[in-house]
């Protein structure tokens, strides 16, 4: 049994790779043989990420939650991509459903006083949720179907931290709200 050329996305497994949603199946004439066929979801959420003044100075790590589970988002964040040199990403494979996205804001300093143990201790990173905002609730949803390619997401983040409304604030001891 081989795989039509020219099927899409690939998938690693234990078998080796093997293409995700191939368009055929291609069985020989005369074989005699079961095929079983599963189509692997191979969703995907891609755009660029920009400063306000245009281009970032360095890729920026994005993070995706479920859209119903952004909560203790210090901790909880379901998986990292990080935008290449000119801003661009695509986060996937993803299973059908709803998103959130989002980066985390230092402070400019933050480098420098990253050296230090004891701020290190109580920092927390600053979310920044697509399409701009602090306040997860105010975060915009992507919805993803099965093998849908959501694109043109384009997201603006702050060069720095931006000012976080105290309800919104991590303890700075504790992490905790």
């Amino acid at each position: 049994m081989d795989w039509a050329p020219n099927s899409g996305a690939y998938w690693r497994t234990s078998e080796g790779i093997i293409p995700a949603n191939p368009r055929e199946l291609v069985v020989s004439p005369n074989a005699c043989r079961d095929a079983s066929y599963d189509a692997l979801p191979n969703g995907r959420i891609s755009g660029v990420v920009t400063s306000p003044r245009g281009k970032l100075p360095e890729p920026v790590r994005i993070r995706i939650w479920p859209a119903n589970h952004v909560d203790a988002i210090e901790n909880s964040w379901w998986a990292q991509y990080e935008t290449s040199p000119t801003g661009a990403f695509q986060i996937g494979p993803l299973l059908p459903g709803t998103y959130v996205i989002a980066t985390y804001l230092f402070p400019a300093d933050f480098k420098e006083r990253s050296k230090d143990v004891n701020y290190m201790a109580h920092f927390v990173p600053q979310p920044w949720f697509y399409p701009g905002t602090t306040d997860p609730a105010k975060a915009k949803s992507i919805t993803v179907g099965f093998a849908q390619q959501v694109s043109g997401i384009h997201f603006v983040v702050p060069g720095a931290s931006v000012k976080v409304p105290q309800k919104h604030k991590a303890s700075p001891t504790t992490g905790t709200q």
